[in-house]
C-alpha cells in the first residue's frame, strides 16, 4: 500500500464518523522486528493568492546512519476546512502523495498525535492505518489529557493519560527544555514509541525525522514568501 494516495471529499461530520471507525481498527502492540528506515513527515500552511496551500514534506531516516538517505515535498491546494481534531483530513492528502517519492519505511514519524487524540485518531493513526506501518504521533504541544511535569533533565518522561487511560508519554528530549508528546498511532505500542524516540534524538529538542521533516518545509515555505515577493 505504500505509495497509494488518499483522497477525502466529505464534510466534517462524516470526517468525525471515519475517525470513530479508524479508532475502532487502532491496534497497540510490541514491534515485532528490528527497524533501521523511520518516515519523519511534517507539514505546513501558506496563503497565496486568496488561496490556501499545504507545505507536506517528508524525509527517511535511518537510524544506524544517523542520516537521512530520502526526502521529498509537495505544495497543493488544501481542500478540507480547518476544524480542531481534523487536522488529518487537511494533511493526509499531500502527505500520502509524498510516499510516490520515497521508499517504504520500517516506522512512520509524523509531527502530530496518535492515540492522543479526542477520538484516538490523530495524523499519526491515519496513516499507520493506511499504509499498515507502524506509525508514532510527536507533537511540541498536548492537544488532550494530563499529566505530570517530567524532570528537567534529558530521557525523564512522565505518562499522558486520557481520564484513566494512558494514551502517550511526556517526554523531555534536552535539559530543560519544553518537553515533547509522544503517541503510538497504529502497530506500536507506548514503550515501543518511546524506544524508537529515543533512539532517534539528538542534540535538538525534537527526534531527527520530524526535525528534518520541519526543516525541509521551511525551507520550501521560504521560498514561496520569496516568490510572492518577487511578483
Amino acid at each position: 500500500m505504500w505509495g497509494k494516495e488518499w483522497h477525502w471529499t466529505g464534510s466534517p461530520s462524516e470526517a468525525i464518523k471515519l475517525q470513530k471507525e479508524i479508532a475502532k481498527s487502532v491496534e497497540l502492540k510490541p514491534l515485532e522486528k528490528d527497524f533501521r528506515y523511520i518516515a519523519g513527515f511534517d507539514c505546513s500552511f501558506i496563503k497565496r493568492d486568496n488561496e490556501e496551500l499545504i507545505i507536506a514534506g517528508g524525509i527517511i531516516w535511518d537510524v544506524k546512519e544517523k542520516q537521512a538517505v530520502a526526502s521529498a515535498s509537495v505544495v497543493e491546494p488544501v481542500k478540507f476546512p480547518y476544524v480542531p481534531g481534523l487536522l488529518a483530513f487537511r494533511e493526509m492528502p499531500a502527505l500520502t502523495k509524498l510516499t510516490r517519492e520515497l521508499p517504504r519505511p520500517d516506522i512512520i514519524m509524523a509531527d502530530g498525535h496518535g492515540i492522543a487524540h479526542p477520538r484516538r485518531a490523530g495524523i499519526a493513526t491515519h496513516l499507520g492505518i493506511w499504509f499498515q506501518i507502524p506509525s508514532i504521533g510527536v507533537a511540541k504541544t498536548k492537544l488532550i489529557g494530563h499529566y505530570q511535569e517530567p524532570a528537567q533533565t534529558k530521557g525523564s518522561y512522565t505518562i499522558l493519560f486520557i481520564n484513566d487511560r494512558p494514551v502517550g508519554i511526556v517526554l523531555r528530549s534536552r535539559d530543560k527544555v519544553k518537553p515533547i508528546f509522544i503517541s503510538p498511532g497504529h502497530l506500536i505500542d507506548i514503550d515501543s514509541a518511546l524506544l524508537v524516540v529515543m533512539k532517534c534524538l539528538g542534540k535538538y529538542r525534537l527526534p531527527e525525522p520530524t526535525r528534518l521533516a520541519h526543516h525541509l518545509v521551511s525551507h520550501k515555505r521560504k521560498e514561496l514568501k520569496q516568490v510572492q515577493r518577487g511578483k
